[in-house]
Formats: C-alpha cells, structure tokens, sequence
C-alpha cells in the first residue's frame, strides 16, 4: 500500500497490485526533482507549494508558542506572511530563519529569490490570485502533533477548522 495527494490536495490510499510492481534498490531510484518553482507556466501557484507550505506552517505556527512572527521579503512574504498574520497575534513578532522552515530543497531555495511579476517572454507570468497553503494539510500535520493539546494551538486548529469550507 502506498499513499498519495492529488491535485485535490486530499490524501488517498492506493492499493499497488504485487505482479505489477518492483521494487528499486537505492542506485537505480529516480533523482529528486532539484528546481519545483513556485508559479507555474500557466501562471499559478504550483499545488505543490500550496501542500509543502501548508505542512511547514503547521511546524512553524507551533514552534511559535503562540507568540507573533515575521518572515523575511520576497516569495517568504508571499507565501507565509498571510497566514502567519492571521493565525498568529499581533505583537513584537520574531523573524523566522530559513533553518525553522521543513520544505524540500528545491523548494527552499525559491524563498530567498524574489517573485518577479514583470517578466520576459520566456518565463511564466506571475500569479493571477494571492498564495493560499493547503488548509487541510495544514490541519492534519497539526493533528498529529502533540502540541496541539495546548490551548492556544488547539484554539487555532478549532477556528481554521471551522472556517475552512
């Protein structure tokens, strides 16, 4: 059994039939993808951002303790500093280092590059509509964590629970 996310963002379970699959050892395994830019060449937000980003900010939003945070300019900004602002008080907010942020490598490097939205014929556009990460990972990976018993965090996970739909 094997488990993935469609571009519904919605976990599924997928039953692998034993005749037609192998498995690979380690040296024949495909390399990961080293470049998964965040707008895609249709000028959206690329769905995998959405997933990772929702998952790292569960990871940070409880790392916080409740306490306010900031993140640096650019694509950081972009895709972090919405929800941050909404989830979290307001106060002296702390800055985030790219060190507190769980992403795939080819992810994180994006996040020091700022977005550009007046672009060249050969890049993508920008994107049409405001970055939103995928509120359902985002609450699951906060289910699975023990902090979400503290009632601060639990206090969040019940009020984007009942808003998400």
């Amino acid at each position: 059994m094997a488990t993935r996310i469609d571009d519904c963002a919605m976990w599924q379970a997928v039953w692998l039939h034993p005749e037609a699959v192998r498995a690979v050892p380690s040296a024949e395994r495909p390399v990961e993808e080293t470049d998964i830019p965040p707008v895609t060449a249709e000028g959206k937000w690329d769905p995998r951002w959405e997933a990772e980003v929702g998952i790292a900010l569960a990871h940070l939003v409880a790392a916080s303790g409740g306490a306010p945070l900031t993140v640096p300019s650019g694509l950081w900004e972009k895709v972090f500093a919405p929800a941050l602002a909404v989830l979290l008080p307001t106060g002296e907010p702390r800055m985030v280092s790219v060190e507190e942020v769980s992403m795939p490598p080819a992810m994180v490097r994006w996040l020091g590059l700022p977005l550009v939205q007046d672009r060249d014929e050969d890049t993508p556009p920008g994107p049409w509509f405001p970055f939103e990460p995928d509120i359902d990972l985002f609450l699951d990976t906060l289910t699975r964590m023990p902090a979400v018993r503290e009632p601060w965090l639990r206090e969040i996970y019940d009020r984007v629970r009942a808003t998400r739909h």
